[in-house]
């Protein structure tokens, strides 16, 4: 699944003191939340450990991009004596796109603590190879975090600071001093400045603390001293009357996107919060990682396990009893493969995260320069013996914005690629995609694999375990130490002479793309 918006709380009530008991009001909400909108929901707190069913919606909703076919409602538990997590997953189909929405719930809760947490993440699984963007209308908000911030039995926090939906009014100089105070901190969410010349600038600032709990708080600056105080924090911090600005939590080295009077007057300044949930976003699926609460209770349960198994396996070791010890082996050999399996994908999920991390903060804080968009028509023909003039036309034409190392030509010229009609499609095509990449100056919004197949379809792997573990991909290259495990890959044939690859690093500063193996898959 390609994650587009991850939110994490921690969840405590007014009225009730131990976790689990919040968890059975946070699952109330959710059951609620998916009663609104389908039939056919069971009972969420009499489900089994596993399971699925079908759920029809309810009342289809003209000009929705959600499909009137069926959707799926998926559950998974794992439990200790000290804690439980609990995850569901809703499917929902789009509309004339095979592409499925998913919407993903975790609660977690600890026997003897006073506080579960929530989180919330929202994404989309492609069939059969397609390749184009989600409908944007499916980058919101789910509607349960809404449910769960305005419950006022709940306190709900992020980052250890409450979050209630609302936006917060800064007036007199005793709260400008509190919010400059905050904005100077880096443990804390970015926060959405708005400088309001009119009334319905106000009820803005609501929606967009209605759409950003957990990713952003909003904050109206509503005085000249408030503004003034701001302002005086670092260059790029002062605020437009009638404007907004989003402030990232590290003040100095970023630029702070800011949002003139003309664009907030734009459809009364709704654009302005998609924009704001468009940048912030893919940020925050990086930076949450894993599903932290259920991967720790799901390891203590399978450690448990395992020691029940190797107690089995004594017991049966002592009585001689030679079918229970190999049912007993198997057991932890398929739990054993089970957990490798699922700890693989894990990882080659979170490096592929990692590249697109260092992409996306590399370039914060540097303005693009102009660059007149290349011509690619009259690059050379690739010659199985010598890629030179082909590599030199793409250097010189990318204004260096995709290099090649001194081995890229020899390992081209050694590779016996049985088609280089389409390496050379796929060279041009990267180098496209370099000047792409530089001129944003590295700011790519999502996973690099997801951006390089939307907007090149080129087919891009971040991850290669052993290839990683090896270090043969790692090059130097004018002073840097690179590491070059990227690779667009042509093809997957049983003859190697057919399985076309192009590895290459990317750089943040300068921003450009770095090849040092042009050929077949070994490298």
């Amino acid at each position: 699944m390609q994650v587009q918006y991850v939110v994490d709380f921690d969840v405590r009530s007014r009225t009730h003191p131990t976790a689990p008991a919040v968890h059975d009001v946070l699952l109330r909400h959710v059951q609620e939340w998916l009663e609104s909108g389908h039939e056919g929901v069971p009972d969420l707190a009499a489900l089994p450990a596993d399971g699925s069913c079908a759920l029809t919606r309810r009342e289809p909703h003209p000009g929705s991009p959600a499909a009137a076919g069926p959707r799926q409602l998926s559950w998974h538990r794992v439990a200790t004596a000290s804690s439980t997590a609990q995850r569901l997953d809703l499917r929902v189909p789009v509309r004339g796109v095979p592409v499925t929405h998913v919407t993903g719930v975790t609660l977690a809760a600890g026997a003897d603590h006073p506080t579960a947490t929530l989180r919330v993440v929202t994404g989309r699984e492609s069939h059969g190879g397609w390749i184009a963007p989600t409908p944007q209308t499916f980058l919101r908000r789910p509607v349960l975090v809404r449910r769960v911030v305005e419950d006022p039995d709940l306190v709900v926090s992020a980052y250890g600071r409450p979050v209630d939906g609302r936006r917060a009014d800064v007036t007199g100089p005793a709260e400008a001093e509190l919010l400059a105070g905050a904005l100077r901190r880096t443990d804390r969410l970015p926060v959405l400045l708005v400088a309001p010349a009119e009334t319905w600038h106000l009820e803005l600032a609501n929606t967009a603390a209605l759409e950003l709990p957990g990713l952003a708080n909003v904050v109206c600056l509503r005085s000249r001293g408030a503004r003034d105080l701001v302002a005086r924090l670092g260059r790029g911090l002062d605020v437009p009357v009638g404007g907004a600005r989003l402030v990232w939590p590290h003040l100095e080295p970023l630029t702070h996107p800011v949002f003139g009077p003309e664009r907030i007057a734009a459809r009364r300044g709704l654009d302005v919060v998609d924009e704001v949930l468009g940048t912030i976003a893919p940020l925050a699926v990086v930076s949450r990682g894993i599903d932290v609460a259920y991967r720790t209770t799901e390891r203590a349960a399978r450690a448990l396990a395992r020691l029940d198994a190797q107690r089995r396996l004594e017991a049966a070791t002592a009585a001689g009893d030679e079918h229970r010890q190999v049912d007993a082996l198997r057991g932890e050999l398929d739990a054993a493969r089970c957990e490798i399996e699922e700890w693989v994908q894990e990882v080659h999920r979170l490096e592929d995260e990692v590249a697109s991390l260092t992409v996306a903060l590399g370039g914060f804080g540097r303005v693009p320069a102009p660059h007149r968009a290349p011509d690619w028509e009259d690059a050379p023909p690739l010659d199985p013996d010598d890629a030179g003039p082909l590599l030199d036309f793409i250097e010189e034409r990318s204004g260096g914005r995709l290099r090649f190392t001194s081995g890229a030509a020899r390992s081209w010229r050694k590779s016996g690629y049985l088609h280089p009609d389409l390496m050379r499609s796929a060279l041009v095509t990267l180098a496209r995609a370099s000047v792409a990449f530089a001129d944003s100056q590295g700011r790519i919004t999502g996973r690099l694999t997801d951006w390089f197949r939307a907007e090149f379809g080129l087919d891009v792997a971040t991850t290669d375990l052993a290839l990683k573990q090896s270090g043969r991909a790692n090059f130097e290259f004018e002073g840097h130490r690179l590491d070059g495990v990227p690779h667009v890959k042509l093809g997957d044939a049983k003859s190697p002479r057919e399985c076309g690859r192009v590895y290459f690093a990317h750089q943040s500063d300068p921003a450009r793309f770095v090849v040092h193996h042009v050929g077949v898959h070994d490298l």
